[in-house]
């Protein structure tokens, strides 16, 4: 079954966006200190949805602290 690729983020996308290696972001996410993947396998794949609503929320915070 494949996924498809406009709802998604792979592995590799999400680690750009944070600024690290695919290997750490996966260390972050077996810590619990990164949302999980929506759909486990090869790639690994989060919904847009969900990494964009939390750069939102992490906007929302940054604004409420600055403020």
């Amino acid at each position: 079954m494949s996924l498809p690729t406009s709802m998604y983020y792979t592995t590799k996308e999400v680690a750009a966006m944070e600024g690290v290696t695919p290997g750490y972001l996966l260390e972050q996410v077996s810590q619990g200190k990164f949302i999980p993947p929506a759909h486990y396998g090869k790639p690994n794949r989060w919904l847009k949805s969900s990494i964009d609503n939390y750069y939102a929320e992490l906007n929302a915070q940054a604004s409420r602290l600055s403020a």
